[in-house]
């Protein structure tokens, strides 16, 4: 055994020197590196060391900080060491150790990474007298979730001296005294749950298999900010933070969208299912009014930059900038290690003046000390698309029920339905060009042939990701290196995505005081998607089933629109166009293209006397462009020429009146960033005794260059080689200045200086302190508030390290947090200064027209929130139960408000820092154990964040109207801030079974010479509006379940949403003069609809529009004043507001991990298999019929997915 055991120690040195002989160049230093754990002693690493009269175990702190190595040793037996003190400079461990023991009754040993501390052996007779009384006892470490060995375990005699550590291959081989009959083994390692095994239960067997579990309470214990990396006893701050592996999901391609109900206190909407979408991400709540709400994304300790300047989650998924995405679209999910969110002013303080919404710390992977490790994951995802089944909408059959009745009552229509739905095949029947046999048979035909639109228009896809990694390294020396593809089709067609990555990461130390980090992180990715004109989603929605895509023949079936009864005179067609929705689409369309790179060093110097020097060195380089065009056979742009295509006569004057004759429309954006960020960190850290402090310096200098034009561009023309030739007619002169291409050019700098400081005394009570002073040309020139500083103080009291506390059986941790600080935010879109417009030359005065962008602001400073965060950690019964709860008050002051000035100043508004907005809210993270053993395992993850805001102050100068009260964006003082309103209604009326409204005064009636008419439409200034809520909910959260058998992990996961509300889809649309057209699809819920009195008691959806009718009953002319029609009221009443409150299955999880002597035989090291469903159902108000109540509005809504996943390690 010792030759087979010798041969596998030294086989790495001929296989080396096989490939020095066979390779040359870099793969030598790969090699190399791999194998430098084979060559490096631990003993023989130098440390530097000054303390005086301190515990020893001060001096074995100093020694795993500088040469990471553990220590194996018994506390109680070492409290007869004395204090020691101890000056030496760049000295050997081993000699510091020597110098340590010598003349005591303690003796050392190096295992691995390990040096064992324990008493010296007795004297040959006594050793030969207990050998008869000791057994030896031979053993294997493994992790209880794949069965892999453990290498570095400690394993000890409860009680005594006597210890080993596991080998490279989790081995171990112990002498057990059996004097002892009670003998009991103790296994621990950092990271896993320790286990206490008695000897007696095991003296028996020839070798020991021993399991340790994940200690996820303890693995946990760092903290990662982007600025420090701290432990949680040394920080009071409140931090949430996951694995990315916890949270990986294949369907997902974006991190962002895996975090949903994951994170205490940030709340993430999903507001469309478009592979490249961008969610709504706000943590503890809205803390701006006009600026930006989302958070800001740290990767790797350095701050990104959206391509572009817009807050991204505050646009809607239908929105062309999902196709450039956010600062972390460019990062492969499966390259990070952990998340972190910081959130209250004690954690973010640090980055100044950006950090008000919060902050997402990503840490990407890096090597591990050992051989070098070559991955492959990969995944293939079904999505789903949505169907009619899953939506209360009305079929063909259903559809021409109503036409009927409209038809049977003499309803007037808005226009002559003729060769639309059953009304034109009932038009040709009764101008006799065909028979009623002909007529029946078409009807039966055309309720058959029930049009699906989202089967046109939609497709289940199947997408796939893959990533390669190789990493590995020495104990000097540790690599990283990645590559990925993913690719993306939405279940709408012509929505794509597609992203190729590459990582690559170095870490080595240059010698015992010095290291070296790089970092080189690659994307492409490109985005096909929908021109701002279509809506896949909306038009399968709203259209009717009787309307056919195609004729008999396979050809395109064209209808004439209603565009010309719906656009004001001058910008109606001059006669009618026709549509086909995928014509359309094949003659529009957009894409977005983002390349970025981002470099990184990082540099080390530990000094001496617990002096530490850092220096971070960064540059990102992004360019993004995106194209959104319509040919000149679109419907797009028959409007703007306001004729079909071919109908216009050459030099007639209809044509110099169009303003685009010939050609199509593109417009085209190029956006060029360059950021580059230079930071000094000068930290000490040391321990007196019981006492630990730790401190940081930084300067920062960061800047951001933004390059770019935009511009719209006419007579594009596709087929001459992307030519563009617009036709100079009169119209397009008229609309020539607004087409002019704006130019970019902008830069962004801040210099920032920074200071942090931590005190522990006896891991029982923690201090830390921040503060921030940022400079920056988006502030004005007023030095008043030029260099506010940004700070916070924080605390924490662990209660259970408390004597009469510290060996509870009940209390395992209780910890109490509070903090106090100021958290700051800038906006973007704003400048301290003048800012012109420079427009178009005019024709007379030969002088180009330009105007104010910006009115000159030299008071402008940032936004300034005030936070307040009291918290506690807690856990039961040794971690059976454990979790965070923090509480929150946020005060934001001078926020950047609008404010109305004279149009003499060439501006209606200008932005003020005048705003008042708080923020209220607590969190609640619950996790549960009951089931840890070897091969089971279940747990239960709880999480609840509520969030309440409050607009205290929104510059009363500007009036609010109603239009904004409906659409959720007026201020208003001592509401949330996105409260909406709607139109109060009364109910049916019973006798006409038309709605009825309540006006200003409270009544739903008008009285005219004593008699009353119910108030069937309004004048303006009649309306009444109520309160109904905010889109965003209150409270979210998730509910996770976790169950594991031998290699088999089951999770389950549903994320919740309460207290949100939104207005229903819309029942009337435009058809607020006459009744529906024969375009329009109606819900089923207008089955139910008044027919006849006694209906209005249990419906509320009214009779059918009948425009005579209601003309007789209304009682208000328009020669009176603005009249509001009850089509146009009933849509944005309070009876079409629904709860969004839902539970959703977000996710379930079924991962296989094939055993390792399996693996082995395969020669592979790992490999395993997942399977996973997302989005399966969704529980929510009754009233949402099917729709999805966070995207249902937008281009795809959220697709169920099914996925299959792949992980293999050589």
């Amino acid at each position: 055994m010792k030759k087979i055991r010798k041969l596998s120690l030294f086989s790495g040195f001929s296989c080396l020197e096989k490939m020095r002989l066979r390779l040359e160049g870099w793969i030598i230093m790969m090699t190399f590196m791999c194998g430098m754990p084979c060559l490096v002693f631990a003993q023989d690493q130098r440390v530097t060391i000054h303390v005086t009269n301190v515990d020893i175990q001060v001096v074995f702190k100093q020694i795993k900080e500088q040469a990471n190595l553990n220590f194996v040793y018994n506390a109680d037996q070492l409290k007869e060491m004395k204090s020691v003190t101890l000056n030496v400079n760049n000295v050997t461990v081993n000699s510091v150790l020597k110098t340590l023991f010598d003349d005591t009754p303690f003796e050392y040993k190096f295992e691995m990474s390990s040096i064992v501390i324990r008493q010296k052996k007795a004297t040959s007779s006594q050793v030969d007298k207990n050998i008869k009384k000791s057994a030896m006892l031979k053993g294997k470490v493994v992790d209880n979730r794949d069965k892999k060995p453990i290498p570095g375990v400690t394993v000890v005699v409860k009680g005594t001296s006597v210890g080993v550590v596991t080998n490279i291959d989790g081995c171990f081989s112990l002498m057990i005294p059996d004097t002892t009959e009670h003998a009991e083994l103790v296994f621990s390692f950092v990271g896993m749950k320790s286990r206490v095994i008695p000897y007696s239960s095991y003296r028996n067997i020839g070798e020991l298999i021993v399991s340790l579990e994940e200690d996820l309470l303890e693995m946990d214990e760092v903290v990662v900010t982007g600025y420090t990396t701290l432990s949680r006893r040394e920080t009071a701050s409140a931090v949430s933070q996951v694995k990315a592996e916890q949270v990986m999901l294949n369907s997902k391609s974006s991190i962002d969208q895996m975090l949903i109900g994951q994170i205490p206190g940030m709340a993430i909407i999903q507001t469309s299912g478009e592979p490249s979408a961008t969610p709504k991400i706000r943590i503890r709540g809205t803390s701006s009014i006009t600026s930006s709400k989302a958070p800001i994304w740290v990767v790797d300790g350095v701050i990104l930059e959206d391509p572009v300047n817009v807050d991204y989650t505050q646009l809607d998924g239908d929105d062309a900038a999902y196709l450039i995405g956010n600062a972390i679209a460019g990062i492969n999910p499966r390259d990070i290690e952990t998340v972190t969110v910081l959130k209250d002013a004690s954690a973010t303080a640090i980055y100044g003046v950006q950090a008000a919404n919060g902050v997402i710390v990503l840490t990407t992977k890096m090597g591990k000390e050992g051989k070098a490790q070559l991955s492959y994951s990969s995944s293939i995802t079904w999505n789903q698309r949505v169907s009619y089944g899953d939506l209360y909408l009305m079929n063909a059959a259903e559809r021409i029920q109503v036409s009927q009745e409209i038809i049977d009552k003499k309803i007037t229509y808005g226009r002559v339905p003729t060769a639309l739905g059953y009304e034109g095949l009932y038009m040709r029947y009764m101008n006799r060009e065909m028979t009623y046999d002909e007529f029946v048979g078409k009807v039966k035909k055309m309720a058959k042939d029930n049009t699906d639109w989202y089967d046109i228009l939609f497709r289940n896809v199947f997408n796939h990701n893959h990533t390669v990694n190789l990493s590995g390294g020495s104990r000097d020396t540790r690599y990283y290196t990645s590559i990925g593809l993913d690719q993306n089709f939405g279940t709408a067609k012509g929505s794509d995505s597609k992203r190729y990555t590459a990582l690559m990461k170095l870490d080595s130390k240059l010698n015992e005081s010095c290291r070296l980090g790089l970092s080189l992180n690659g994307s492409v990715r490109q985005n096909g998607g929908f021109h701002s004109s279509v809506n896949p989603n909306k038009y399968a929605y709203e259209t009717s089933r009787t309307i056919p895509c195609y004729n008999e023949d396979g050809s395109l079936f064209f209808y004439k629109t209603r565009q010309n009864s719906l656009l004001s005179s001058a910008e109606a067609p001059k006669e009618e166009i026709v549509y086909n929705i995928v014509h359309e689409l094949q003659q529009t369309g957009s894409e977005g293209k983002v390349v970025e790179l981002i470099g990184q060093l990082n540099f080390q110097w530990r000094i001496k006397y617990g002096f530490m020097y850092d220096f971070a060195g960064s540059y990102n380089y992004q360019q993004s462009k995106q194209d959104s065009w319509a040919t000149e056979e679109s419907n797009f742009v028959a409007l703007k020429r306001k004729y079909k295509k071919g109908s216009l006569e050459a030099n007639s004057p209809e044509e110099n009146q169009s303003e685009i004759p010939v050609g199509g429309i593109i417009n085209k954006s190029e956006t060029e960033k360059i950021s580059y960020m230079v930071r000094n960190k000068l930290s000490y850290a040391n321990q007196f005794g019981e006492h630990e402090i730790s401190g940081s310096f930084i300067s920062e200098i960061r800047s951001t260059r933004t390059k770019g034009f935009s511009g719209t561009y006419y007579g594009w023309m596709p087929e001459r080689g992307q030519s563009i030739s617009p036709m100079i007619t009169s119209g397009y002169q008229k609309i020539l200045s607004g087409l002019s291409p704006k130019i970019l050019d902008n830069q962004v700098n801040y210099v920032s200086w920074a200071g942090v400081l931590a005190y522990t005394w006896r891991n029982k009570f923690t201090l830390n302190g921040n503060i921030r002073m940022d400079g920056s040309n988006k502030f004005g020139e007023n030095p008043k508030y030029r260099f506010l500083p940004i700070w916070s103080i924080a605390g924490r009291y662990a209660l259970t390290e408390e004597a009469f506390l510290k060996k509870s059986k009940v209390l395992s941790l209780f910890a109490i947090r509070a903090s106090y600080g100021i958290q700051g935010n800038v906006d973007k879109s704003t400048s301290p200064e003048l800012v012109i417009q420079v427009g178009a030359l005019n024709t007379s005065t030969r002088m180009n027209e330009s105007y104010f962008e910006y009115l000159p602001n030299p008071d402008l400073r940032w936004e300034k929130t005030t936070s307040y965060n009291l918290g506690a950690d807690f856990s039961f019964f040794n971690d059976l139960i454990a979790g965070t709860f923090d509480f929150y008050h946020k005060v934001g002051v001078d926020m950047i408000m609008p404010k109305q000035v004279s149009q003499s100043m060439g501006l209606d508004y200008v932005k003020i820092n005048a705003g008042k907005l708080n923020n209220t809210g607590y969190e609640l993270d619950l996790r549960f154990y009951p089931i840890r053993n070897t091969n089971y395992s279940f747990n239960v993850n709880f999480i609840y964040s509520y969030n309440k805001n409050k607009v205290v102050k929104a510059n009363g100068g500007i009036d609010v109207t109603n239009a904004e009260k409906l659409a959720g964006t007026a201020l208003i003082e001592g509401k949330p801030f996105g409260v909406f309103y709607s139109y109060r209604f009364a109910g049916i009326n019973g006798e006409t079974g038309y709605p009825v409204f309540y006006d200003k005064d409270g009544k739903d009636y008008m009285e005219v010479d004593g008699v009353r008419y119910p108030n069937y439409a309004l004048y303006e200034e009649e309306l009444a509006l109520v309160e109904s809520g905010t889109k965003d909910p209150t409270s979210s959260g998730s509910i996770g379940l976790n169950f594991r058998y031998k290699n088999f992990r089951l999770s389950v996961n549903m994320s919740y949403s309460l207290g949100g509300v939104d207005r229903l889809p819309n029942i009337y649309r435009n058809e607020y003069y006459s009744v529906f057209d024969p375009i329009t699809n109606l819900p089923k819920d207008l089955k139910d609809r008044w027919q006849k009195p006694g209906d209005e008691k249990k419906t509320i959806f009214p009779t059918l529009y009948d425009s005579r009718v209601y003309k007789e009953i209304r009682k208000r002319s328009v020669l009176n004043g603005k009249v509001y029609y009850a089509t146009q009221l009933y849509d944005y009443t309070d009876a079409r507001v629904a709860k969004t409150d839902n539970l959703r299955l977000r996710s379930i999880g079924l991962n296989y991990r094939l055993p390792g002597e399996i693996t082995s035989k395969l020669w592979l090291q790992e490999f395993s298999v997942n399977f996973q469903v997302t989005n399966l159902f969704v529980i929510k108000a009754k009233e949402w019929r099917g729709r999805d109540p966070e995207s249902g509005d937008s281009n795809i809504p959220m697709p169920r997915t099914y996925s299959v996943g792949v992980n293999v390690t050589f």
